[in-house]
């Protein structure tokens, strides 16, 4: 058995007849259903992603704050939302 890796919640099934308004809905009160182990996991991750630029900003190292900024967003979307995401299905 597989598991799915959603980058985006219009690929989970259970929410595909679901405009974006209720998908937000419905995945905003999935998030608030997490247990807090899990919330607690999210969160260190979202944490982890985001010291790297306030780093650079006060070392005032512009291009590397640039590309702290432009990896931050990467790995936001392509690491914290799918977990985010595979979390939040058991609850959908």
């Amino acid at each position: 058995m597989t598991m799915a890796f959603y980058l985006s919640s219009k690929n989970i099934s259970k929410l595909k007849d679901c405009s974006l308004k209720e998908r937000k809905i419905k995945i905003a009160d999935a998030q608030n259903r997490i247990p807090a182990p899990q919330k607690f996991i999210l969160n260190i991750l979202k944490l982890v992603i985001l010291i790297p630029p306030f780093f650079f900003l006060s070392q005032q190292s512009w291009g590397y704050l640039a590309l702290s900024l432009l990896l931050s967003l990467i790995f936001y979307f392509f690491i914290a939302v799918p977990i985010k995401l595979q979390f939040c299905l058991k609850y959908l």
